[in-house]
């Protein structure tokens, strides 16, 4: 099974920490979403979704 070059494989995800994924995600949004009311709200919707709301709040207090 190729790896895609845009996404990391399930099995390096497993070794990353709660922060370190939901710094990923941030990073991910950040590049997708340059308004920042969207990529606030494309955060919190996938932090939300992976249940890492809690990590997310910290990401969140640098942002404001």
């Amino acid at each position: 099974m190729p790896d895609r070059d845009d996404e990391t494989p399930e099995s390096d995800r497993d070794d990353e920490t709660p922060k370190e994924r939901a710094e990923e995600l941030a990073h991910e949004a950040a590049e997708e979403n340059p308004d920042p009311i969207t990529y606030r709200e494309v955060l919190e919707g996938e932090l939300e979704e992976e249940g890492l709301s809690e990590e997310g709040r910290v990401i969140g207090e640098a942002i404001e």
